[in-house]
């Protein structure tokens, strides 16, 4: 729970993570990815009214997609505790 420390997060992630302190190495990232003509084409299509919704729905979608993730792995974490017993058991021999 975070309750109540909301404030230390929000002041920790504008420290380390807005915009001014990432900026050039997301550029570099984007630039070392992607030719001029394809941002062109990534910058018209966030204009577009899909883009527009692309960006305003796919953060909770990546949260939806993580949380996803982690409930099968907690899931199945008892079949990767086997293994890892088998293994070690093996190499007892």
């Amino acid at each position: 729970k975070i309750q109540g420390y909301e404030d230390i997060l929000q002041n920790f992630y504008n420290k380390y993570s807005n915009w001014d302190v990432v900026k050039e190495e997301v550029l570099k990232m984007y630039t070392e990815t992607f030719t001029e003509k394809e941002l062109k084409e990534l910058t018209a299509f966030y204009k577009s009214p899909t883009g527009q919704k692309a960006l305003s729905e796919m953060p909770p979608l990546m949260v939806k997609t993580i949380a996803l993730g982690q409930k099968n792995i907690e899931k199945h974490l008892p079949e990767l505790q086997a293994e890892i017993e088998k293994r070690r058991a093996e190499k007892k021999k």
